[in-house]
């Protein structure tokens, strides 16, 4: 079992804390030209996720994003109102959040943690702030 700590020095409040995990052979694909999922991923993160060395673990690494943001939230699955854009390294990308979510639920910023803890697995840990 691992355990972490987070600590936050910005003074915005806790809205919620969500947690997503998948296997990342649910993301491998056969053939990787388009867009799998255009409902779930945009074209933006496609673009970035197809950069990365290991496909499946980025595209992965923004589903769960996505989960634990609406599981944080408790609003309702849309995919399309949260991106991630995945970096070069695995779990490293960039939180992209609609205007309309940060204003709907007073969000002032988020901090994402994404950790393949075995090989296989994809855990997303989201801390929701409000300002």
């Amino acid at each position: 079992m691992t355990s972490s700590t987070w600590t936050s020095e910005s003074g915005a409040a806790l809205i919620g804390v969500g947690v997503d995990a998948e296997m990342v052979d649910r993301f491998r694909l056969e053939k990787e030209s388009d867009n799998p999922l255009p409902l779930v991923f945009s074209n933006e993160e496609w673009s970035c996720a197809a950069l990365v060395p290991d496909t499946a673990s980025a595209l992965c690494a923004a589903f769960t994003f996505k989960e634990a943001v609406f599981k944080a939230i408790g609003a309702p699955f849309d995919p399309r109102l949260v991106q991630w854009m995945a970096g070069d390294q695995p779990g490293s990308g960039e939180a992209v959040l609609a205007p309309e979510v940060m204003r709907e639920f007073k969000i002032a910023g988020v901090d994402v943690r994404i950790l393949f803890p075995d090989p296989g697995e994809c855990v997303t840990i989201v801390h929701v702030f409000g300002g």
